[in-house]
């Protein structure tokens, strides 16, 4: 859909645009016209990059969405255009290009302010030699995996092997392309190459079941590109597609309410507003242990998540696949701020979910909990408030998953029922400022208020256990 190459990779990148222009004051090339039009449609993935290196060479364009589903592309007036009913189409002045590497070349030249997006020599080569690769392997499976999915709405119809194919010849080639470079040709920013692969390897990453294999270093050269301030506009329509389709399979989510873990990914996709499935785990049966949850999540634990053939048995690594599946571009997991977000989950596992356990565990024992215990809680909650400061949330202005995970998790050591909730402890007068404005949540209070229900339950379970076993005891005929 929307395909641009309509000449042989290495006659395009090889090919020197011609350009009208004119001798800028300083010597520069400067087009005779000051306006320039794209015909782009943002499903198409030449189209966004064309969009993407626009955007970064800070160029003044009038953007002329053309419809591809209504078939805009085969009207008259856009054949006159462009002959090859493709996009995108850039218009300025005299000049028309209808290949994405010449539009790419043709702007960077021409109007823009980064030159070396279109760098020269060793580079040069290399970055012709990837984007032969691109257009001539890359490409075509692209379209095997997409048109079916796009066009006719049925990921279904893609074969195995296609699948195969995008995650040897796509993820894991590129992959190993990339190497230990924050950019594909080992420059310090973007080529416009660079956005080329990124828009095609995306492209296929509509269909629910795509497969990247081994592709870490890749993961962050994409974090990299989805970092750029223009990316969230440039593909916010291909991402309401996307969602579409994977959306069209819902995830389920294996939990229960007692599991604070489990409460942070309810409330994870509770604020993505994703329609999901849920299944509830009997602790006391063992259900978290059954052979079936197994396949699903081998640690035995709470919660797990089937989506698809996707099946992932870690609570915060569930969070960031809701996110980037569903809402890429969501705050809870900003691209620009998941370094930090990384480190407030890894605080969170290491001390706040520390901190839980510190009072739930003897209390399912149904022994005292230690001074000690108390003690890392308290040092738990200071840490924690220090982190967050004046921010209104771990997050920032907004909450992100984070919040999510250490809010649920600190919540859990008020069961303590040595906690007084009639006098707070003055110390952590910041955090609770915190869990009021968290509790403010809809979505989230209604969590914490089932969890104390369930928790309410147990106890009172613990309680007539106890007491029957007391009554047990003294039954018992004496020896």
């Amino acid at each position: 859909m929307g395909c641009n190459s309509s000449k042989s990779a290495n006659a395009a990148v090889a090919s020197t645009t011609e350009v009208k222009a004119v001798q800028g004051e300083n010597g520069t090339v400067v087009s005779a016209s000051k306006s320039v039009t794209l015909y782009v449609n943002q499903l198409s993935p030449f189209a966004r990059t064309a969009i993407m290196v626009a955007k970064t060479c800070d160029v003044e364009v009038n953007y002329h969405e053309i419809d591809l589903m209504k078939g805009e592309q085969n009207e008259d007036w856009y054949l006159k255009i462009n002959p090859n009913h493709t996009v995108p189409v850039l218009v300025d002045g005299d000049t028309v290009l209808t290949e994405t590497v010449d539009i790419s070349k043709y702007l960077i030249d021409n109007y823009g302010k980064h030159k070396e997006m279109n760098p020269s020599g060793e580079q040069a080569e290399k970055i012709k030699e990837v984007v032969a690769y691109a257009y001539e392997t890359l490409g075509p499976i692209g379209k095997k995996i997409v048109l079916p999915v796009l066009v006719h709405g049925k990921p279904e119809d893609v074969p195995e092997e296609d699948l195969e194919a995008a995650k040897v010849h796509g993820y894991e080639y590129f992959n190993n392309i990339l190497g230990d470079n924050d950019f594909l040709f080992g420059t310090e920013k973007p080529t416009w190459a660079d956005f080329l692969v990124f828009s095609l390897l995306m492209q296929m990453d509509v269909h629910p079941l795509i497969r990247k294999g081994e592709h870490d270093k890749l993961k962050l050269w994409a974090k990299r590109i989805f970092a750029l301030p223009f990316f969230s506009t440039v593909h916010k329509a291909f991402f309401a597609v996307k969602s579409n389709f994977t959306k069209a399979e819902k995830p389920t989510l294996y939990i229960n309410i007692a599991s604070p873990l489990a409460r942070a990914v309810l409330c994870t996709a509770d604020e993505l507003a994703i329609d999901y499935d849920t299944q509830v785990l009997d602790f006391m049966k063992q259900e978290h242990k059954a052979e079936e949850y197994l396949k699903i999540n081998p640690n035995g634990t709470v919660p797990g998540m089937k989506h698809g053939e996707k099946c992932i048995g870690q609570s915060r690594d569930i969070a960031k696949y809701l996110v980037e599946t569903f809402c890429p571009d969501h705050s809870l997991y900003a691209i620009e701020k998941q370094e930090e977000i990384n480190e407030l989950l890894q605080f969170d596992e290491e001390k706040c979910f520390q901190a839980a356990i510190k009072i739930v565990g003897p209390l399912m024992r149904g022994i005292p909990i230690p001074d000690e215990n108390r003690e890392f809680v308290k040092a738990a909650k200071l840490e924690a408030q220090e982190k967050l400061g004046e921010k209104q949330f771990f997050g920032g202005e907004k909450p992100c998953i984070a919040d999510f995970f250490i809010f649920n998790n600190l919540i859990q050591t008020v069961i303590d029922p040595a906690h007084d909730h009639e006098n707070p402890d003055e110390d952590l007068a910041v955090l609770r400022e915190f869990i009021h404005r968290m509790m403010a949540i809809e979505h989230v209070a209604k969590k914490v208020g089932e969890f104390k229900e369930t928790m309410a339950k147990v106890a009172q379970m613990m309680k007539e256990k106890k007491e029957a076993e007391a009554a047990s005891e003294e039954a018992a005929p004496e020896e």
